[in-house]
This record gives C-alpha cells, structure tokens and sequence, in this order.
C-alpha cells in the first residue's frame, strides 16, 4: 500500500515452516475422492500444500502430490483401504502433517472395526459404547455367556452406544458394524459384570 509516500509490502512469514492443517477431511462417491482442508494461522505461511497417501498410516508409498490450494479431487481411485494426510510448506521446508485419514473406496481392503469398547453399571442399567467408524450405518451388539458367544442376545443400535437394564450375571459383550458391504468382524470384547 501507498502511505506517506512509503510503499509498504505485506508477505505472509515463510521463515518458519507452516503448522499442521486444520479440519482435514474426506467424501467418498463411488471412485472419487474428495479431500478438503483449511489453512492453520499457526506457524509460517503456506506456498503450497503436499498430500500423501499410503498403504498403511505414515507411509506415502502410493501418491505424493503437490496441491495448490485447500482441496484435491481424485477420481477413478480403485477399491482398498488408503491412508491420507496433507502439509503445507514454504520456503522454510515443509510443516509437520494433519493427521492420518483412512479412506476405503468400495468394498476393497479391511473395513475399521469399532474400536475401544467400554461398559459401566449402576443400578441395574448398562450402558455400553465404543468409538464408531465412518462407513458405519448402524452397530450390532453382541452378548453372550462365555468368550465369543452370542447365545443371550443381539441388539441393533444406529450409534455408538447403548443402555438398557440388564439382570444379575456376567456378560461378554462385542460390538460389530453394519456397513454398505457387510458387517464387519467384532470388536476386542469386554466382560460386563452386572451385580
């Protein structure tokens, strides 16, 4: 800008590297691909970023790709399991990455399970839950007597928890996903103990 004579520049810091892009998301439809961040107002500013995607999380052993701007479309991506992340960088050298999304196009590669149930117990009353997955439509919980029996009962639930009342005994309990291609093997299972 012209003040007082004086041309005065603004330019975003590149003398630290960019932080880590915020809110980096993902959209599947069919074998297209829609990936979408927004820009951190911490550490320098970004010239540009890099998306990488692998086999497994961490790697980048399936794509490594400069992107200028805050989003990437791939179409024509072929069925499996994919692990993205992006980072910007600038002069200063490349900033530290998002987090790793998993991403499964069609039916390929294994489906997440759901992952870390717990279970607590008052009065009675059991409440259940776990932490869902992407793909996920609904969950079917599993109870049994024993380890990996499902002789007491079987529920289906839309989200990641459940509470009922429940009698006297002990319960092995696993939790499985209800997905576009089939259910997905059982979680870790936990013993309910119901006084």
């Amino acid at each position: 800008s012209f003040v007082g004579g004086s041309i005065y520049r603004i330019a975003a810091d590149t003398s630290n590297p960019p932080a880590a892009p915020l809110g980096f998301a993902t959209q599947v439809n069919g074998s297209t691909v829609n990936l979408g961040w927004q820009p951190n107002p911490g550490g320098g500013g970004v010239l540009n970023y890099q998306l990488e995607a692998g086999s497994a999380p961490g790697l980048s052993d399936l794509l490594v790709t400069s992107v200028n701007g805050l989003g990437l479309s791939v179409g024509g991506v072929p069925p499996g399991r994919y692990y993205v992340r992006v980072r910007g960088y600038n002069a200063a050298g490349f900033g530290p990455p998002s987090g790793d999304l998993s991403v499964r196009v069609g039916c390929g590669g294994a489906p997440l399970l759901p992952a870390n149930p717990t279970a607590s117990v008052a009065g009675g009353i059991v409440t259940l839950g776990w932490q869902g997955t992407a793909e996920a439509t609904g969950y079917i919980v599993d109870v049994g007597s024993g380890p990996g029996l499902t002789n007491l009962a079987q529920f289906v639930t839309g989200g990641p928890s459940l509470v009922g009342p429940a009698p006297s005994g002990t319960y092995y309990v696993r939790v499985r996903a209800i997905t576009a291609c089939g259910n997905t093997p059982p979680s870790d299972e936990i013993v309910v103990v119901v006084p």
